[in-house]
């Protein structure tokens, strides 16, 4: 079918190839909808319907992609801070992401100073390394003051790491690792007053069925509750 301007319409499935040369697809409108916004796709992508045999072609030869893109484009603004034009808020599977390699970090040096301490203060495990390996992995078998100070080493270990790494550089090892940075509406790194403020509020989500993270979903600048108190963003680069 051809529009009034003798440009092909079709409505998909669609292929389109990435920048690393490799086929995705078919996906439909919807999923390249979700891809705009995530900036993995964009006008400069090639794009295909049909079988292998199709030809690829530039993204604006389908007027259902270009009023895609305008709609993209549209929402984007919401979701930018003026003082970083090359970046946009991180998709919440991008956040998630970074989130599960953070929490592999922090399970380490938890476990690593529940072990120190429980050698410390437990002298008759001093002798024993695996009934020390045994309370580190099950703190229900020390004495309930053992057991405070092991929540405490938790919640400590939780605030220090989330405000050392996001008032030094803005970046966890997680967003290191994907790409995402924390900024302040200035687009400059958080000061650690700031970085504090918010791994507090981020802790007492973490610990309330994550619920602080809803209004990522939801926002239009995509900021969790931590985000919305301590006037941070989290962004990652503008993919052209």
């Amino acid at each position: 079918m051809m529009n009034s301007s003798g440009v092909e319409a079709k409505s998909g499935p669609f292929w389109i190839m990435g920048d690393d040369h490799e086929e995705y697809g078919p996906v439909d409108i919807d999923e390249l909808r979700e891809w705009l916004m995530e900036n993995r796709v964009g006008i400069d992508t090639p794009v295909r319907i049909g079988g292998i045999q199709s030809d690829w072609r530039p993204w604006q030869t389908y007027p259902e992609l270009v009023v895609l893109l305008a709609e993209a484009q549209t929402k984007r603004r919401s979701v930018v801070v003026p003082a970083l034009p090359n970046h946009v808020a991180a998709a919440p599977s991008v956040r998630i992401l970074a989130g599960f390699v953070d929490a592999i970090f922090i399970f380490f040096i938890i476990t690593m100073f529940n072990f120190l301490a429980i050698t410390f203060f437990v002298p008759s495990y001093q002798m024993d390394p695996e009934m020390v390996r045994l309370a580190t992995a099950h703190p229900e078998m020390l004495s309930p003051e053992l057991r405070e100070m092991v929540t405490a080493i938790g919640l400590f270990t939780v605030a220090f790491y989330f405000t050392l790494f996001t008032g030094a550089t803005g970046q966890t090892p997680g967003k290191k690792l994907t790409g995402l940075r924390v900024v302040d509406a200035q687009g400059l790194t958080p000061t650690y007053r700031r970085a504090l403020g918010r791994s507090l509020v981020q802790l007492v989500s973490i610990f309330v069925w994550f619920v602080g993270y809803i209004p990522m979903i939801v926002h239009p600048q995509r900021r969790a509750l931590h985000d919305l108190v301590s006037g941070t963003y989290v962004m990652m680069p503008r993919r052209h």
